[in-house]
């Protein structure tokens, strides 16, 4: 009888959404050394002093532009693309 219980206790914690963490987006555009956009350029962000693993990631569109939802904190971010050499910003503060 207790196992039925807390089922339905179980079932209605489930159905609550997560709790949306506080962050901001953080946009922008991968170019070339031309200026060029560089679509399909994979964009990923790490948070300092939590992970060593890409945290949040996205692609490039035809003009070069990325769109990333992140909670506050510091992160490292990288641009690569098969074609041309990564890109690497050691430290940026989201806010």
């Amino acid at each position: 009888m207790r196992k039925l219980a807390l089922l339905p206790v179980c079932m209605s914690l489930l159905a609550q959404p997560p709790p949306v963490p506080q962050g901001c987006v953080v946009r922008g555009r991968v170019v070339d050394s031309e200026g060029r956009p560089m679509a399909g350029a994979a964009v990923a962000l790490v948070r300092l002093g939590v992970s060593t693993l890409p945290e949040y990631q996205a692609s490039t569109d035809m003009k070069g532009g990325f769109r990333l939802e992140v909670p506050v904190g510091t992160y490292a971010l990288t641009a690569t693309h098969r074609d041309r050499a990564a890109a690497y910003l050691p430290k940026v503060k989201v806010e």
